[in-house]
């Protein structure tokens, strides 16, 4: 076990993390969460005039109900709720956050935990942003493998950069038309890029018509100052207690850049630090390891796609382990709290410890001389079986390190030999990044690589 970190930050992601059914089982099972949604869903059933718990947990997954997910105007509340619960599950089980950062809408939950709004404002406001988006016509978002001064040398002046989110990873956002000729474009000059699931323009200049009657429902609500920090990420640095007062910001908030790649880096600055995020998927940690600082970023899901047989436990518990062996100090006796123990009767003679293990099948007995105990012989010996090893050792050394050079190169990634069975996506490489790696690999090592 290691020494706890002196900062543990909780990363709220944005739109695009959602999948259909985010978080049921731990809406079935956790009270905390559970109660944590219900009480939003009472609050928002005026505002969206609906329960937001139907687009949250629909009882079949079908194309209507995944569209309606995707429908801004309960995307935003639906994220909103499952991290707002999270968060409250999380701080359940004892762990602490000693800052906040949140991508896009993810720092209204940020603000709410800080103090910022209380519950009922920011769901309202929430709410309120959904509504207003989804009023203006629908847009498209691309995500280009370049660094923000070389986008801009050649992004068009119709189109906006939504955000910054590595040093090499922007978005770019504006009218469908527009985003398809400029993706046409970064594929004639073999720059990667891929098309977001959004349904609008978010954070480009097709947001500043409703931007006056969203700052006129901020003005409504009362402003507190944060008693928790947070890693604005509209200027990428840490949020003013006058930024946090001030409708103006959160108004800007929406129109302005996510300057998630300034937050990060403000964030590794700090000594010894982890990040968790808390929301459905992966993006913030695979932007976070993104930042191409030169050493290892321990960064950690809450809430991934189950795949085949999992359930969300997989991945909540998980991180819930690998923070406890960094030194973080879970509260076991709230986390064992809603689970029935029963004690049962220890055998009262002791084990019988025969061990049964099979032989290999090269080799000979041969009485030892002397001795009545049998001895194990190899069948046969080669003076270059350990030349042999050392030479296999050496070439897996050699490979590991063309394929750690070549995911650093890519991604910023530092990957270490200790990692071998870990995905390329738990290593934080995003879809991009591994169509980038799988090229280059396929060029270094000359073999078919998809």
């Amino acid at each position: 076990l290691k020494v706890a970190p002196n900062e543990l930050v909780f990363l709220f992601p944005g739109q695009g993390s959602q999948f259909s059914q985010m978080g049921i089982n731990l809406y079935k099972n956790e009270i905390i969460f559970k109660e944590a949604v219900d009480i939003c869903a009472e609050f928002l059933l005026e505002e969206l005039k609906l329960d937001i718990r139907e687009i949250l947990y629909p009882e079949i997954v079908t194309p209507e109900a995944e569209a309606k997910l995707k429908d801004t105007r309960f995307t935003q509340p639906a994220l909103f709720v499952t991290e707002y619960a999270l968060s409250q599950l999380w701080l359940s089980w004892g762990i602490k956050p000693t800052a906040f950062c949140g991508h896009s809408i993810g720092e209204f939950v940020a603000a709410h935990l800080a103090g910022i709004f209380n519950l009922q404002d920011a769901l309202h406001l929430i709410a309120t942003r959904g509504r207003l988006v989804s009023e203006l016509p629908g847009g498209s978002m691309l995500s280009v493998r370049l660094s923000e001064d070389k986008l801009k040398n050649i992004l068009p002046d119709t189109l906006s950069i939504a955000a910054i989110n590595s040093n090499a990873i922007c978005v770019v956002s504006g009218e469908d038309e527009k985003v398809n000729e400029f993706a046409k474009s970064l594929e004639q000059m073999e720059i990667a890029n891929k098309l977001l699931f959004t349904s609008h323009a978010f954070h480009s200049k097709m947001m500043d018509p409703i931007l006056d009657s969203f700052e006129k429902e901020v003005k409504k609500i009362h402003l507190n100052k944060p008693f928790l920090p947070i890693v604005s990420t509209v200027t990428g640095t840490w949020l003013l207690e006058e930024e946090a007062i001030d409708p103006k910001y959160w108004t800007n908030h929406l129109r302005k850049t996510v300057r998630f790649s300034d937050a990060a880096n403000t964030l590794l600055k700090l000594e010894d630090i982890m990040f968790l995020e808390v929301g459905p998927g992966q993006t913030l940690t695979t932007l976070t390891k993104q930042q191409g600082t030169g050493k290892i970023i321990p960064a950690f899901t809450s809430l991934l796609l189950p795949k085949n047989q999992e359930t969300e436990y997989h991945s909540l518990l998980g991180t819930l382990g690998e923070l406890w062996l960094r030194g973080i100090d879970p509260d076991w006796n709230a986390f064992y709290h809603q689970q029935q123990r029963l004690k049962i009767d220890l055998p009262s003679y002791v084990f019988d410890r025969k061990l049964c293990w099979i032989e290999p099948i090269n080799t000979i007995e041969i009485k030892a001389a002397n001795k009545n105990t049998v001895t194990d012989v190899p069948l046969f010996t080669t003076s270059t079986d350990s030349n042999s090893t050392k030479t296999k050792d050496s070439r897996k050394e050699v490979i590991l390190l063309k394929i750690s050079e070549t995911i650093k190169n890519v991604s910023g990634i530092i990957y270490e030999f200790d990692t071998v069975s870990t995905t390329f996506l738990e290593l934080g490489l995003d879809s991009l990044a591994l169509t980038q790696l799988a090229g280059r690999l396929k060029k270094e090592f000359d073999l078919p690589i998809t």
